[in-house]
């Protein structure tokens, strides 16, 4: 069965918001399937303790999506360097339909 989100790409992953002027972001891309009309769309940041660290909401609708993420926590501090995940999730057209929710490793260096 096709999932809902695919084709995640973070990148550059590791990425460095030390203020240097590279790899000062990290894109967090990737595809809807299966979301005709415009649905919720949240991407969580979470410490791996599970504490979230940065919450971005959006509307979406299918098709390819990208957010940037700056390394900064929601009182706009740059986070420690260390693993982070980021939670991508949706609500798709189809109850029953898998991948509504996909995670991955983000990894924060200076």
């Amino acid at each position: 069965a096709q999932q809902a989100i695919a084709d995640i790409v973070l990148a550059p992953n590791p990425f460095t918001p030390n203020g240097d002027g590279i790899n000062e972001e990290i894109g967090i891309d990737f595809a809807l399937y299966r979301v005709q009309t415009e649905r919720p769309l949240t991407i969580g940041i979470y410490a791996l303790s599970g504490r979230r660290v940065r919450r971005i909401e959006s509307m979406a609708t299918g098709g390819e999506q990208r957010f940037i993420w700056d390394g900064k926590n929601a009182e706009g501090q740059v986070v420690a360097p260390g693993l982070y995940l980021c939670q991508i999730e949706v609500a798709a057209d189809t109850e029953s339909f898998s991948g509504q929710t996909q995670v991955r490793v983000i990894a924060v260096a200076y």
